[in-house]
C-alpha cells in the first residue's frame, strides 16, 4: 500500500492547480516509479488505485491521458465537478471554502489565488474569468472515452460538493469495464 500527498498539499513540493492534469500527469509519474522499482516493482496488473473526491478524480483525469492501472476506484468526483461547482450563474460555496484554504492545508497556483477574487468581485468580469479558468483541465467528460482500464463508479446523491448527475448523465462515455452504484455514498457531507 501506497499512500502520497498531491501537489501543494502536506509535505509534498509545488503548488496545485486544484484537482487538474497537473496532479493527474504527477499520478503518472508516482505509477511509472512504482512500476520501476528494482525491489518492489510491479506490472500494472496489480496497482489499483482508490480514492474520493480529488483522490477520485486525478486517478480518473490520469487514466484519460492514457495510465494503465488493474482498477481505478472513484467516489462522489464526478467528471464535470469543476463545472457543477460553478453551474447556473452562481457559485457552491464549497468552491470558495476549498480555493481559501490556508497554505497550511493547500498551496494553490496564482490562477487559483485568483479565483476567490474573482467570486467576491461580483462582476461580469470576474464571472468570465471563473466560467473559463474553472472547467479548464479539470473537467474530464471529453476524455471519458480514453479510458481503458476498469473503474468502480460511486457517487453521493446528497453529496454537497458536486452534484450526482454529473455521473448520471455521462457514464455511458466509459467503455471500459465498469461497475457503478449512484445513490446513498459517504462523503462531501451525504448521510
Amino acid at each position: 500500500t501506497m499512500t502520497y500527498s498531491v501537489r501543494g498539499q502536506g509535505l509534498s513540493g509545488g503548488v496545485s492547480n486544484l484537482i487538474s492534469i497537473i496532479e493527474a500527469d504527477d499520478l503518472i509519474d508516482i505509477v511509472a516509479w512504482v512500476k520501476a522499482d528494482s525491489v518492489h516493482g510491479s506490472s500494472p496488473s496489480r496497482i489499483l488505485i482508490m480514492g474520493g473526491s480529488q483522490g477520485g478524480a486525478v486517478p480518473l483525469i490520469a487514466a484519460t491521458r492514457g495510465l494503465q492501472v488493474a482498477a481505478i476506484i472513484n467516489s462522489v468526483a464526478p467528471p464535470n465537478f469543476a463545472s457543477s461547482w460553478i453551474e447556473n450563474g452562481s457559485v457552491k460555496m464549497t468552491l470558495l471554502w476549498t480555493i481559501e484554504y490556508t497554505p497550511d492545508t493547500a498551496r494553490y497556483n496564482s490562477t487559483v489565488n485568483r479565483m476567490s477574487d474573482w467570486i467576491y468581485a461580483d462582476s461580469k468580469g470576474g464571472w468570465d474569468s471563473l466560467k473559463y479558468w474553472m472547467p479548464r483541465d479539470r473537467d474530464f467528460v471529453t476524455g471519458l472515452p480514453n479510458i481503458t482500464v476498469p473503474v468502480l463508479i460511486e457517487a453521493a446523491w446528497q453529496d454537497k460538493f458536486f452534484n450526482a448527475d454529473g455521473w448520471m448523465l455521462n457514464i455511458d462515455k466509459i467503455t471500459a469495464p465498469m461497475s457503478s452504484y449512484l445513490g446513498a455514498v459517504r462523503g462531501h457531507g451525504s448521510d
